[in-house]
């Protein structure tokens, strides 16, 4: 599937439990909307609508030490409904980063996403 980036938006997370071993963590996200422009016959319906991309990059920081939730990247499900499609990824931290500035000066216009059949869609 390759999609579009029509819109993007940027938003950061902390959260510092204070209870007993619960360490600090992090979370920033993107939140990503994309026009579908390709996919495979068997999707074809989805074809020309939007798809909602969520990024997140995590970290947990427990004392001094600082461990990323993810060191390599991992797609979750994708979900293609008929009123709705989206999917969400984990990213390590310097794809993360990096991509934002990409797509608001235009380097990276499109997203392409591989994926099995999925099973009812």
């Amino acid at each position: 599937m390759t999609a579009i980036i029509e819109t993007m938006e940027q938003t950061y997370y902390i959260a510092d439990h204070q209870q007993g071993d619960m360490p600090i963590g992090d979370e920033a996200i993107i939140d990503i909307v994309c026009r579908i422009e390709r996919i495979s016959p068997r999707h074809n319906a989805h074809l020309g609508e939007q798809i909602e991309i969520t990024l997140i990059c995590a970290r947990s920081f427990a004392g001094k030490e600082q461990t990323p939730v993810t060191d390599r990247p991992v797609l979750h499900g994708i979900a293609l409904r008929k009123n709705h499609r989206s999917t969400l990824a984990y990213l390590p931290a310097d794809a993360f980063w990096a991509l934002p500035p990409m797509i608001r000066c235009g380097a990276v216009t499109h997203v392409e996403l591989r994926f099995t059949a999925l099973h009812r869609g």
